[in-house]
């Protein structure tokens, strides 16, 4: 028997949650590391007043190892990841960003030997009476988690945490694990 599933909502600005004896026991968000770049100069807007610098966030590898090795322990374990697919007219950069999070997320729950289900978004979402819309997911997650509602407070910021939470939810009380 699994004894910790972990939720997670893949992309550089996702969450996780950890789910142990089938309780919410911990949410965050995922491990990311910010740094500035100098911008290029493509643009007209980037060449007046100088050299511009631009942020740039990536998935802090050894952060999310560190947190998946520190929420699993010894338990006997499975992490369960949203399947993402490409959405219509998301540009091929961002497609490919999305995927190279999703491959990160994968490859360090290998090295961890964790193993990793999928789930579509429809299919969460029906099993767990959750909305679609950010709104909708971040109320039904405060209904469910109520001591956890400080954590889906502001949906326009939030609502990765609350996906984390019910895609655990979805893992704990429907998936075959």
């Amino acid at each position: 028997m699994v004894s910790v599933i972990v939720g997670i909502d893949p992309g550089l600005t996702g969450a996780l949650s950890r789910f142990e004896a089938g309780r919410l026991a911990d949410i965050r968000d995922m491990p990311s590391i910010v740094t500035e770049k100098a911008s290029k100069g493509g643009r007209l807007a980037d060449l007046i007043g100088g050299s511009k610098t631009h942020k740039h966030r990536d998935i802090d590898k050894p952060g999310l190892a560190a947190l998946l090795r520190e929420w699993v322990g010894n338990y006997s374990a499975v992490i369960m990841r949203e399947k993402v697919h490409t959405m219509p007219r998301q540009g091929i950069v961002s497609a490919g960003r999305f995927m190279e999070v999703v491959g990160i997320i994968d490859g360090v729950a290998a090295a961890l030997s964790i193993p990793v289900e999928t789930v579509d978004p429809q299919t969460w979402q029906r099993a767990t009476s959750s909305p679609a819309d950010d709104k909708g997911v971040c109320a039904r997650a405060t209904e469910m988690f109520p001591s956890w509602a400080s954590h889906f407070k502001h949906h326009t910021v939030h609502h990765n945490r609350a996906d984390a939470a019910m895609i655990g939810w979805y893992g704990v009380r429907y998936a075959q694990l």
